[in-house]
């Protein structure tokens, strides 16, 4: 019984801790997620008394600056882009990195002069910077014989085929297992953002091979944002077709995102877990000391924001009954207990 009341104790102060609030501003809403140490009015008012002639912007860099917190992401929705009224943005902070929970990845120590069968490739997203970001999300599309959607899709970012066509056939012609195993080895060896961005670019080829998804979850926690987000990129294109995906020697990487190491991330993390079925059997292993920004997300009001903790918590928890978000934080609460 007292067991039981001290669980419920923990579900009180835990959820009152990290609950979100919503304020209507000049430009939409703003819910901010993860506050412990501070009440979200405060916080408001404190961005507003900072830029007192300004419509409150919630710009994660300048937010890092002004309160000298940990981790900040914003990340917006909006219905109409000619009424910022119609934003909603969601914004979640890391107010400090307690314990160590949060670590990036340090780049490797060694840089290699951009390797010869990369060069041509080198100077083609050198002097197109569009067309690298563009690439990651086509490609696939080529890959699988759908050359007329891949071209089609190219006018949404004033590109055309002509221009994506070196891309699209360099990365055709790099798909054998000695290509992986090179593009591997640079990401965990090679400091020369070129040779990675390829490398990075070349797994795209490999996603029959769960050592490849591991990479890329793992490549998401560098501070490098070239990197971290071209590797959010490749795991949102994987995850259109899915598959069961054995998580376990990746547990351990999992968890600084779930504690907050790179937030952009959070949400793709969440998402990718859930659509490539993680076994219900590493939930202890995972979520122990990790489930506070969950639980966070769980408390959201953004309905597409609570979502995605609604669907991994139910995977993860190996459980269809979990019907809603208050469900999915009773069952995460004897993680909190147990930590």
């Amino acid at each position: 019984m007292r067991k039981n009341q001290l669980i419920m104790l923990i579900t009180f102060v835990m959820v009152s801790f990290i609950n979100g609030q919503v304020f209507e501003t000049e430009r939409g809403k703003i819910e901010l997620l993860g506050l412990k140490k501070w009440n979200a009015q405060t916080l408001l008012d404190s961005m507003k008394s900072l830029n007192p002639d300004k419509p409150v912007h919630a710009c994660s860099g300048q937010m890092k600056l002004d309160f000298g917190f940990v981790e900040v992401s914003s990340i917006f929705y909006i219905d109409d882009y000619n009424d910022l009224s119609t934003m909603y943005s969601v914004v979640t902070v890391i107010e400090d990195n307690e314990n160590g929970k949060i670590k990036y990845l340090q780049k490797p120590s060694d840089s290699l002069a951009v390797l010869e069968e990369y060069t041509v490739f080198a100077k083609t997203i050198e002097n197109n910077r569009s067309l690298y970001s563009v690439g990651l999300r086509t490609y696939t599309l080529v890959k699988t014989g759908k050359l007329d959607s891949a071209q089609s899709s190219l006018a949404t970012y004033n590109l055309n085929s002509e221009t994506m066509k070196p891309f699209w056939d360099f990365l055709l012609s790099k798909n054998n297992i000695s290509d992986m195993n090179t593009a591997l080895w640079i990401l965990n060896n090679d400091s020369n953002i070129l040779n990675r961005r390829i490398a990075l670019a070349i797994l795209l080829n490999f996603d029959e091979y769960d050592s490849v998804w591991w990479t890329l979850m793992n490549l998401q926690r560098y501070e490098d944002q070239q990197l971290s987000m071209s590797a959010i990129s490749v795991l949102r294109t994987f995850s259109k077709s899915p598959r069961k995906i054995n998580w376990t020697p990746a547990i351990s990487m999992i968890k600084y995102i779930l504690n907050g190491t790179n937030l952009y991330a959070f949400q793709n993390t969440l998402d990718v877990l859930t659509k490539t079925s993680i076994s219900p059997e590493l939930s202890n292993d995972l979520l122990e000391n990790s489930c506070e920004l969950i639980l966070s997300y769980l408390n959201a009001e953004h309905d597409q924001t609570r979502e995605i903790a609604v669907n991994f918590v139910r995977q993860i928890g190996g459980n269809e009954e979990l019907k809603d978000s208050n469900d999915c934080k009773k069952w995460l609460m004897h993680f909190i207990y147990k930590s």
